[in-house]
């Protein structure tokens, strides 16, 4: 699992697909780049290690 803040809200991705304030939505990641896409809007973001969280899981 993967947990992104972006402006004070969390993100996390788990997989393909992530969750945001309820809603799915589609994800890629290339090292640290990262699609969103909502609805039909996308929004590419870079990620920093000050604002990722990374968490393992079983």
């Amino acid at each position: 699992m993967r947990t992104i803040t972006i402006n004070g809200q969390y993100i996390i991705l788990y997989g393909v697909c992530a969750e945001i304030e309820g809603r799915a939505v589609g994800y890629d990641s290339i090292e640290d780049r990262v699609t969103i896409v909502v609805g039909e809007e996308e929004t590419e973001i870079t990620t920093y290690a000050d604002n990722v969280k990374r968490m393992d899981q079983d």
